[in-house]
């Protein structure tokens, strides 16, 4: 993953923490269209319980 944004922000500290976590995932493997690379977006909804 890369350019990792923050859409709705909460509160400073919780974005950097899920950006942290986003960071610290598993490589993922890259979107494929006929064989062949290509880029992918994906918006990943962060739930905070407090």
């Amino acid at each position: 993953m890369t350019h990792i944004n923050v859409l709705k922000s909460v509160e400073p500290s919780l974005d950097r923490e899920a950006v942290r976590v986003l960071n610290s995932m598993p490589k993922w493997n890259a979107g494929r269209v006929d064989g062949i690379p290509v880029p992918v977006y994906y918006i990943m909804p962060i739930t905070f319980r407090l």
